[in-house]
């Protein structure tokens, strides 16, 4: 649900190879209230993990990395990629709609960090290199959430309601 006086954010996964992140990006993307998910490059694709959201979270797919920043700009939103050499994502005031742009587990942004118009960083306290894609963009997500002070779904103990959910009324949480 997008709140009117709330910036709305999506989600352009940039040549996911696994199934799982992909699969894991809608379901978190569903949860976090995102507008739409943009996946771009190869057109098979699997959902594992996605939980049935894929069915509810509004996306679609784009060939060419080029066409999907032209279709978020055409609609106001500003292209942010998530990659280690911008500024700190908890520093970064999120006061217009954002597009994020998550890139491959193994070659990152690449080619499309051409399209974005900043970078952010999610800081890092262990040694790795990265962290997985599907983790990046939730905490992304998260953040930008966190900034909009938007109230979350009711819950009842350990569910959370959605009318638009495929299983019904009420999920549970894994």
């Amino acid at each position: 649900m997008i709140h009117d006086k709330a910036s709305a954010f999506k989600l352009i996964v940039f040549n996911i190879e696994k199934p799982v992140n992909v699969g894991i990006l809608l379901r978190t993307a569903y949860a976090m209230g995102c507008h739409e998910v943009l996946i771009v490059g190869k057109r098979r694709f699997k959902v594992t993990g996605a939980s049935h959201t894929h069915r509810v979270q509004k996306w679609q797919h784009f060939y060419r990395m080029e066409e999907a920043a032209a279709y978020c700009k055409e609609q106001g939103f500003r292209i942010v990629g998530v990659e280690i050499g911008g500024p700190w994502l908890h520093e970064t005031a999120f006061t217009e709609n954002v597009a994020f742009v998550l890139g491959n587990e193994g070659r990152g942004l690449s080619d499309a960090q051409s399209f974005c118009e900043t970078l952010v960083t999610i800081p890092q306290w262990g040694g790795v290199p990265s962290m997985n894609v599907a983790m990046a963009g939730a905490i992304v997500m998260y953040e930008f959430q966190k900034q909009q002070n938007i109230p979350c779904l009711e819950t009842s103990g350990q569910k959370f309601y959605d009318d638009h959910y495929p299983m019904g009324d009420v999920f549970e949480l894994d």
